[in-house]
């Protein structure tokens, strides 16, 4: 999980439990499964929109180029 990572969601999810909020039992898990799945949506809605700035965007959430071809950091 980008960002906060893992420790940090439980982290995250431990405070907002303290402060009143609802977890339920593998919270995380369903969490990580939602992220995960995001960059095909918004590619999903680059496509059918057909606006340039969402297909970058999706092209950046998947980590390929204007070809589709993986972009490496090496």
């Amino acid at each position: 999980m980008r960002g906060i990572g893992e420790s940090g969601l439980a982290e995250l999810l431990k405070r907002y439990e303290k402060a009143g909020g609802r977890v339920w039992p593998r919270m995380q898990d369903h969490i990580i499964e939602r992220m995960s799945a995001s960059p095909v949506l918004l590619a999903d809605f680059a496509l059918k929109s057909g606006l340039e700035e969402y297909r970058t965007m999706a092209r950046n959430a998947l980590g390929v180029d204007e070809k589709g071809e993986e972009i490496t950091t090496e």
